[in-house]
C-alpha cells in the first residue's frame, strides 16, 4: 500500500504529553488515523491520571470531530510513557518549566522527543526546525547524541510567532538578502493556551505586550535562519524589530513586516512568484502534513484575515498580502498563518515525518 506516493511502513507507537491543552489536542487531532505514527499513551495535568481522555478534557479545541479511539484512551503518567519501551517516539506539548527534565530523561531512554516546549530551544546542539526552512539542521542530531551520550533525541518546532514569520521571509531573503525586519504582530488568544481561550480582558481590546515573545522572534529566527556548518549552527545576522500584541482572535497570528531588502526586486510580480514558487528544503518528500504549497499569496488588499486563512491546507499553508515595494529596497507584507498547526503541533509532526521517511527515528 502506498500513502501520498510513498510505500507504508509499520507504524511506530508514540505518545503526547500535555494531551488536555490546546497544542495537545493539536497533536492528538494531527495523529488520528495518521499513516506513521499511533498514539498509544498520553499525559496530563496532576490528577488526571487513570481517566479517558474525553472526560480529562476541559474544552476540545481543534476543528475535526474526536477519534471514539482516541478518546477512550486511558491518561498515563510520565513515568509510564518513559519505562515503555515500545513508544519510539513523543510528541511533547508541556510547559517549559517541567519540559527540560522529562524530555532528556525520554532522549536518555531511547526514544525521540519532537516538542513545541520552550525549554532547550537555544541549546547549540538542539535542532530547532521549521521544516521547509531548515530541515537540513538534523544535521545536529549526530553531535547532540554523541556529546550527550543519548540514543535517543530531541527536536524542537520554534515559537509560534517565529513561525509564521520564518516561513515567510525565507525565500524573501534567500533571492535578495534581508538587512532589517520591522515586525508588528497581532496575536490569537490561542497562542497563550487554555488560559489565553478563556481570557476575558483580550475581549474588545488589544493587549499591547506579551512577555518574553519578542525575544523569542529574534533569537530563534536568527537560529532558525543561520546555516549549519561542521556541527555548529552560526545564527544569521538580521536586525529584527518586532512589538507583538495580544489581539481578540481565536486562531490565527497576523503579522506585519516591513523588510529592507539587500538587492531591489525587478517587479511585485517577481516577489509574488518567488513566494509562491518556493518549496524550501523538504522538496524531496511527500508526507501527510507538509504543505504542497507552504505560501499562498493574495492579490486582494483585504486578505489574509485569519478568520478565513488558518486552515489552508490543513492550518499549514501560510498566506501573504498586502505586498507592495513602499520605497527602493522596502518590502511590506502581511502575514497569516494558524499558530496551533503551523506554529505548533503541525510542525512538530511534519518534523516527525520528515524524519520517519529519512529513517531518523
Amino acid at each position: 500500500m502506498t500513502i501520498l506516493g510513498l510505500v507504508s511502513l509499520p507504524r511506530f507507537k508514540a505518545a503526547v504529553l500535555g494531551a488536555t491543552g490546546v497544542v495537545g489536542q493539536v497533536f492528538m487531532a494531527l495523529l488520528q488515523n495518521h499513516p506513521f505514527f499511533k498514539v498509544k499513551r498520553i499525559t496530563a495535568s496532576p490528577g488526571k491520571e487513570g481517566l479517558e481522555y474525553r472526560k480529562a478534557l476541559r474544552a476540545w479545541i481543534p476543528p475535526v470531530e474526536l477519534s471514539p479511539e482516541y478518546g477512550r484512551l486511558t491518561i498515563s503518567s510520565f513515568e509510564d510513557v518513559l519505562e515503555d519501551d515500545d513508544i519510539k517516539i513523543v510528541f511533547s506539548a508541556v510547559p517549559r518549566q517541567v519540559a527540560e527534565d522529562m524530555e532528556k530523561k525520554l532522549a536518555q531512554r531511547g526514544k525521540t522527543v519532537v516538542s513545541n516546549a520552550g525549554a532547550l530551544r537555544m541549546e547549540a546542539d538542539v535542532p530547532l526546525i521549521n521544516p521547509e526552512v531548515n530541515i537540513s539542521h538534523l544535521g545536529l542530531l549526530e553531535r547532540q547524541k554523541r556529546e550527550r551520550g543519548w540514543s535517543g533525541a530531541i527536536v524542537k518546532n520554534p515559537n509560534c510567532t517565529t513561525a509564521v514569520f520564518t516561513l515567510a521571509l525565507k525565500p524573501i531573503m534567500d533571492r535578495y538578502g534581508v538587512e532589517q525586519v520591522n515586525l508588528v504582530t497581532l496575536q490569537s488568544l490561542t497562542g497563550a493556551g487554555l488560559r489565553g481561550y478563556y481570557v476575558l480582558e483580550a475581549m474588545n481590546n488589544v493587549i499591547p505586550f506579551i512577555k518574553n515573545e519578542e525575544e523569542k522572534v529574534q533569537r530563534e529566527s536568527a537560529k532558525i535562519l543561520g546555516t549549519l556548518e561542521n556541527g555548529e549552527v552560526k545564527p544569521k545576522s538580521i536586525d529584527i524589530w518586532v512589538t507583538t500584541t495580544r489581539v481578540p482572535v481565536v486562531v490565527g497570528h497576523t503579522e506585519v513586516a516591513h523588510i529592507k531588502l539587500r538587492d531591489n526586486p525587478g517587479s511585485l510580480n517577481e516577489v509574488r512568484r518567488t513566494l509562491e514558487e518556493w518549496r524550501g528544503e523538504t522538496g524531496d518528500v511527500d508526507t501527510p502534513t507538509l504543505p504542497r504549497q507552504p505560501l499562498l499569496v493574495y492579490e486582494d488588499p483585504f486578505r489574509p484575515q485569519p478568520l478565513l486563512d488558518s486552515y489552508i491546507e490543513k492550518g499549514m499553508t501560510v498566506a501573504v498580502g498586502r505586498l507592495d515595494l513602499l520605497r527602493e529596497r522596502v518590502l511590506r507584507m502581511v502575514i497569516v498563518g494558524n499558530n496551533l498547526v503551523r506554529g505548533a503541533a503541525g510542525a512538530a509532526v511534519s518534523i516527525a515525518e520528515y524524519m520517519h521517511e529519512k529513517g531518523l527515528i
